[in-house]
């Protein structure tokens, strides 16, 4: 199914929904940030989307990092509220099939979380879908720069591992069980990243992450 996209306007009225509080809170202080964006609204439910027009919004950012949403349902349903906007779906797993499920819905561009911030701004201000560079070496090579720089701030690998898994949108509950670890282990790593990163929250501390480069799969730093 083609979606049909009218010419958009500068700055791109953005809404963004997202069920996990974190990734919400951080997506819509960088889009924020970002020039020819702009946020005009976010929750973690559709009923966001009813405090708005149906021209009010040029682009829907619906995110999804965790069960919980019928995304192809909710995608029907923001394609009927904001018939003229571009609708970019940011799911913690893509497959084809999901894909092909997602933009017959209306989707006009599907990503996994694991995408760089970089790769979503540009489909936010684009409609672009960046090309997959897949895990290369120079990618490996960010990583163990990134590794080092973590090192250098007194952070473990163990914290790092779990710096690395809020940055792509777990909980502590999920840190906990991708680590095999305890949940009360898992918030004892957050509060001990807090303290190293002078830091009060997590969304605070990806931020702060992001902009000392310990974070690569963000692409680039938050402003």
């Amino acid at each position: 199914m083609t979606v049909a996209v009218t010419a958009l306007p500068d700055p791109l009225r953005t809404l963004v929904i997202e069920q996990e509080r974190t990734p919400l809170e951080a997506l819509t202080r960088v889009i924020d940030a970002e020039p020819g964006l702009t946020c005009v609204g976010a929750g973690r439910s559709l009923q966001i989307a009813e405090d708005l027009g149906p021209c009010d919004v040029d682009v829907v950012l619906l995110g999804a990092q965790v069960p919980g949403i019928d995304v192809v349902a909710a995608t029907r349903t923001l394609r009927r509220r904001f018939p003229r906007a571009r609708v970019v779906v940011l799911a913690g797993y893509v497959d084809d099939e999901f894909s092909v499920a997602a933009s017959g819905a209306g989707a006009n561009a599907v990503l996994a979380t694991c995408s760089s911030l970089e790769d979503v701004l540009q489909v936010l201000r684009t409609g672009a879908i960046p090309a997959a560079p897949g895990r290369t070496s120079q990618s490996r090579g960010r990583d163990r720069v990134s590794g080092r720089l973590a090192e250098a701030r007194g952070i473990t690998a163990r914290q790092y591992q779990v710096l690395r898994l809020l940055a792509k949108g777990h909980s502590a509950d999920q840190v906990a069980r991708s680590l095999q670890i305890n949940v009360a282990t898992s918030r004892d790593h957050i509060k001990a990243l807090h303290r190293v990163l002078g830091c009060s929250s997590t969304t605070e501390m990806l931020v702060a992450g992001a902009q000392l480069g310990l974070l690569p799969e963000l692409s680039r730093p938050y402003r």
